[in-house]
């Protein structure tokens, strides 16, 4: 049976306070604005100092508290919509550069933790594309056409099982993909904003932007009335304040619901696991900080489209239920949370110089389920671009990029 409801917050805050910013109190002129301090923004940020930029990030709330603060964290390179479908509507050429860096921005992740010595329960992980019936013969096909597809795009390490290797759990054949990567991203955040602050980077929190204006330099507006005067314009938030119709049209927001569970320490490997289900299932495991303490197995899912729907407690119930009937160990719930995802029309991210903007504005937004690295590679992708590198990266999500077959959402 369901639990009664549990305390609801992030599991992340309860290990990681948010970081604190002040509000921006004065007008000020930098190199580059960064409008957004979740971990796309404060990723940009970092890489643009490392470059040898003056960066100035504001927020609207506090450092890392909007989607940043509500993901799962999984890092992988098994991208939500399928390499099947990547390849059909972007050619093979774009799938290959989607695994490519996907791949890449998990590598990228795994420097800053080892160069910034940062604590935050980074390792690498398997995961598991995974069916709930081993002997169903169409989802056993659908494994197989991906993993073809997977393979053809540069993952030849993608490999088809005929079960998760999880002991006592019911769950059926599965494509593997190794070397898959998990981390704490409120721990991970800190250190970067750390660090950008050691680098001589400004972070204002409670400064909300309502106007960008010109170009070269552009002049971002907050609500306080200061003027940030800036040579470049990162826009890093959920909901892109830029691009206009020609972005918000193309992007549709999902929230995903996610319920947290004790389980006795080592009874479920730290595997990342998704299921092939509509409305699909994510799950993974996080140790305590207690040694001595039971792990927490994090499972999420029951998307649906923002403002559809009015049945949080439905969801939560059948997440809860969907968990207990697969892992007999689940315990106690912990904690629950929702977040919001936004899917664009073709299922890659939007990341690159923003539609309708100046020159020098750029967004990185459309985190179709993937947001830790499409982040990654979105910081990768502007910081390129400012700095005046040749990205091969740079076509495939051009944010005003238009293909045949949209939208898949």
């Amino acid at each position: 049976m369901p639990s009664a409801p549990a305390p609801t917050g992030p599991l992340w805050t309860d290990t990681a306070p948010l970081s604190i910013a002040p509000p921006l109190d004065r007008d000020l002129r930098t190199g580059v604005c960064v409008i957004g301090a979740g971990v796309a923004g404060i990723t940009t940020a970092y890489l643009l100092l490392q470059a040898g930029k003056t960066v100035t990030v504001v927020d609207a709330s506090a450092v890392g508290s909007g989607e940043t603060c509500h993901t799962t964290a999984h890092l992988t390179v098994a991208v939500d919509v399928g390499y099947r479908s990547i390849a059909a509507l972007h050619g093979e050429d774009n799938a290959h550069i989607v695994a490519e860096s996907q791949r890449a921005a998990i590598r990228h992740i795994e420097a800053i933790v080892e160069n910034e010595e940062i604590a935050c329960d980074f390792r690498r992980v398997d995961g598991y594309l995974c069916s709930m019936d081993a002997d169903n013969a169409d989802t056993r096909c659908l494994l197989e056409d991906e993993q073809r597809a997977a393979r053809a795009a540069g993952l030849t390490d993608a490999t088809l099982v005929p079960r998760v290797p999880i002991p006592n759990v019911s769950l059926g054949a599965a494509l593997h993909y190794p070397q898959q990567a998990q981390f704490h991203p409120l721990k991970y955040l800190a250190a970067l904003v750390a660090a950008i602050r050691r680098e001589g980077g400004a972070i204002y929190g409670d400064t909300r932007v309502v106007r960008i204006e010109g170009d070269a330099p552009t002049t971002i507006v907050t609500r306080r009335k200061h003027q940030i005067v800036a040579d470049h314009v990162v826009v890093a938030t959920n909901a892109p304040i830029t691009g206009g119709l020609a972005l918000e049209t193309k992007l549709t927001a999902y929230r995903s619901y996610v319920v947290a569970f004790r389980i006795p320490r080592s009874s479920v490997p730290q595997v990342l696991l998704w299921d092939t289900e509509t409305p699909y299932h994510y799950v993974r495991v996080q140790t305590n900080d207690d040694p001595q303490g039971d792990d927490v197995l994090i499972v999420g899912g029951e998307d649906h489209k923002v403002g559809q729907p009015h049945d949080a407690e439905e969801r939560y119930t059948r997440v809860e239920q969907w968990t207990r009937t697969r892992f007999p160990m689940a315990g106690e719930v912990v904690t629950r949370w929702s977040g919001q995802v936004r899917q664009s029309a073709d299922g890659l991210a939007y990341l690159g110089k923003s539609p309708g903007g100046g020159a020098h504005t750029y967004v990185i937004t459309g985190d179709c389920c993937n947001g830790i690295t499409n982040a990654t590679i979105g910081g990768i992708i502007v910081t390129d671009s400012i700095v005046g590198y040749d990205d091969p990266w740079i076509t495939c999500y051009d944010p005003s990029r238009v293909r045949p077959g949209s939208p898949l959402v």
